[in-house]
């Protein structure tokens, strides 16, 4: 990610997720109670994992897109390659040739990790080494697919694919839920949990509701952003609420010309406060003149008039007359 545009508060969140998750398998082994109050969440980190990656790859994707007009598919994949495959290729291939680390006696096939389907049809009871491989071909899953799809949508020229958001969510609901009925036994005891997550917590399907929270809000962010730069200046609704808050004998004074104006009635006086903010979040608003807000942005002000809902300002109207 572009160091001018990183966002701080992912690292941490990153590292909060893997100290749920290490929490949660230091359960697997002899333990202080405390751990089993904290570890019982360990399933938080797994998921935020996977909004992050949501939002990290699509955000890289759509700023790839937007700069060039293409996502570029040979180059994310070439990059994800060199990010992975090295140590990925390193810990299969010591698992393979020194069978004395693994931590279980069974593993699954060679072709499993080679092919990144380990984590469909994961049984533990007969392939539990290496079995937290799993999330990374979900990963992988992921990486192959959402180009393909963004790739697809703008040659088709979608121009909004929300609709599809939604679909995929559906779609992992609707699995899960075939799945819990169909695969899961009703006793869930013992060596059973680990049908529950063979069919239930490894799937692809069963992880898209993460990963798409991760796409929506990158793309929330980023075409908000290119929204803001083409529609200028009447945007950032809340610096309305904000500027209203601050300047009360303002807004107060607005309110009486209008109600000396209009008689007392405000119902069509009282101007609609639609005032959207041009330029950075940090530009500040002042009192101007009647009927108007001075913007102070840049080093430049200028004066941004406060619009009402029939398209002119009923003070402006009643001083015409």
């Amino acid at each position: 990610m572009n160091r001018a545009l990183a966002l701080p508060g992912l690292d941490h969140l990153r590292a909060l997720a893997i100290v749920l998750v290490f929490v949660y398998h230091y359960g697997l082994f002899k333990h202080p109670g405390w751990i089993e109050s904290i570890g019982a969440f360990g399933w938080i980190g797994v998921d935020l994992f996977f909004v992050l990656s949501g939002y990290l790859i699509a955000d890289q994707l759509f700023r790839t897109q937007a700069r060039t007009g293409t996502v570029g598919l040979r180059t994310f994949y070439l990059r994800r390659a060199f990010r992975i495959l090295p140590a990925y290729s390193v810990m299969v291939a010591l698992y393979f040739l020194f069978p004395l680390i693994r931590e279980r006696a069974t593993i699954a096939p060679l072709w499993k990790f080679a092919t990144f389907t380990l984590n469909l049809g994961l049984d533990l009871r007969h392939h539990g080494t290496f079995s937290h491989a799993w999330s990374l071909c979900v990963e992988e899953h992921f990486y192959l697919f959402l180009p393909l799809i963004l790739l697809g949508l703008h040659r088709l020229r979608v121009r909004s694919a929300g609709w599809l958001l939604g679909a995929l969510v559906i779609l992992g609901i609707a699995w899960r839920a075939w799945a819990w009925h169909v695969g899961v036994p009703v006793d869930l005891r013992g060596e059973q949990t680990a049908v529950w997550f063979q069919w239930i917590y490894y799937p692809t399907l069963s992880r898209l509701d993460g990963l798409l929270v991760g796409i929506a809000i990158a793309a929330g962010m980023h075409y908000r952003r290119s929204h803001d730069r083409s529609t200028p200046p009447f945007r950032d609704r809340l610096a309305v609420v904000r500027w209203c808050l601050a300047h009360p004998r303002v807004v107060a004074h607005e309110g009486a010309l209008c109600a000396a104006r209009f008689g007392g009635d405000l119902s069509g006086g009282v101007p609609r406060l639609r005032l959207l903010v041009a330029g950075d979040a940090s530009a500040e608003l002042q009192p101007g003149r009647q009927g108007h807000l001075a913007h102070a942005s840049a080093g430049r002000a200028r004066l941004l008039p406060l619009p009402h809902p029939q398209g002119r300002h009923p003070l402006h109207a009643g001083m015409a007359r």
